[in-house]
C-alpha cells in the first residue's frame, strides 16, 4: 500500500530541491558566480531523477485502486510534480545562461535591472512556498488560491518595470545590447515561476474539491 503521508513529505522535499536551485541560480546571477552556477545544473539533474521516481509512487498508487477523494489527489500531486520538475528547469536555464553567456558580461549599467529581479524572484519564490506549505497540510482554502493569482498580478507588474528599465539601459549603453536580451529571458523564467506556481495552487484546489479552480470573470 501506497504510504500517502510519506508521498506528500517527498513531493514536498523535491519542492525544497527545486526552491534551493531557483534561489542559487538567481544567486550565481547577481554574483556571476560560475561554480555556484554548475553546482545548480547537477541539483537539475537530482530533481528529474526524483520527479520520475515519485511519478511512479502516483502510478502505483492509483493502480491501488484509491477513494475518489485519494485518485484526486494523487492526480494533483502528478500534475504538481511536473510543475515543480519545470521550475528546475528554469533553475538550470538561468545556471546555464550565467556560465555561458554572463560571466562575459558587463553588467554594471543593469545594477538596478538586477535589484528589480531579485525583488521578482523572491515574490515568485513566496508564492511557491505559501502553496507548497499548503499542500504539505492539504489545505486548499479558496481565499489561498485566490490571493496567490493577486499575487501573481504583482509579480506580472515587476516583469513588466523590469523590461523598461532593461529598454532604458540599453539605449544608455548600446554595447550592451546582448546582454539585455539575455536579461529578458530570464525574466521570462522568473515570470514563468510564478505562472506555474499558480498552476500548482489550482491542482491544490482541485485535490480538495474535486474541481479545478475557477477565476472570476473580469469586468463583470
Amino acid at each position: 500500500m501506497t504510504d500517502q503521508l510519506q508521498l506528500t513529505a517527498d513531493v514536498c522535499q523535491l519542492h525544497n530541491m527545486v526552491h534551493t536551485a531557483l534561489r542559487d541560480a538567481l544567486t550565481a546571477l547577481l554574483t556571476l558566480d560560475t561554480t555556484l552556477a554548475q553546482e545548480v545544473r547537477e541539483k537539475e539533474k537530482e530533481i528529474d531523477r526524483t520527479s520520475i521516481r515519485l511519478d511512479e509512487a502516483c502510478i502505483a498508487w492509483l493502480n491501488e485502486h484509491p477513494s475518489p477523494s485519494e485518485v484526486s489527489r494523487a492526480v494533483a500531486s502528478v500534475k504538481i510534480i511536473a510543475e515543480l520538475e519545470r521550475l528546475g528547469d528554469y533553475a538550470n536555464n538561468i545556471a546555464k545562461m550565467v556560465r555561458r553567456r554572463f560571466c562575459c558580461y558587463d553588467m554594471a549599467p543593469f545594477e538596478n535591472v538586477l535589484a528589480l529581479i531579485r525583488l521578482m524572484m523572491e515574490h515568485a519564490l513566496s508564492m511557491l512556498q505559501d502553496i507548497m506549505q499548503a499542500y504539505g497540510q492539504a489545505d486548499a482554502e479558496l481565499l489561498l488560491v485566490s490571493a496567490l493569482h493577486e499575487k501573481d498580478n504583482i509579480v506580472d507588474q515587476l516583469c513588466r518595470d523590469i523590461y523598461k528599465e532593461i529598454i532604458m539601459a540599453a539605449m544608455v549603453h548600446p554595447w550592451t545590447l546582448e546582454a539585455a536580451i539575455d536579461l529578458q529571458i530570464v525574466v521570462r523564467f522568473i515570470e514563468r515561476v510564478a505562472d506555474r506556481t499558480t498552476n500548482i495552487a489550482e491542482w491544490l484546489h482541485y485535490a480538495a474539491c474535486g474541481q479545478r479552480f475557477q477565476k472570476e470573470a473580469s469586468g463583470s
